[in-house]
């Protein structure tokens, strides 16, 4: 992340739901917390995710190397700003 996520106000945090989305658009610490109508959602992706990896082997695939804009596409994270990298060119 090129800048913290401010917090309102100051807290401890062990554990929150959120997604690549909400940590993208996050003004504050409050935006990335995922409501609690839609954890149940968020849970049936992660368990079909999980049910989905058993069934391929590393093996099977080549390393390939994807722009970021690509892979932002394939993972559902709208308008991806790529931070600024000393030395490396975007």
């Amino acid at each position: 992340m090129p800048e913290p996520i401010p917090a309102d106000k100051w807290r401890r945090i062990t554990f929150l739901y959120t997604t690549g989305e909400y940590l993208l658009r996050a003004r504050s610490v409050n935006d990335l917390v995922v409501a609690a109508e839609e954890r149940p959602l968020l849970w049936q992706a992660l368990r079909e995710r999980a049910g989905q990896t058993q069934e391929y082997r590393i093996e099977d695939y080549q390393n390939i190397d994807l722009e970021p804009e690509i892979l932002a596409a394939f993972l559902g994270i709208p308008d991806l700003q790529r931070p600024e990298i000393p030395g490396f060119s975007n």
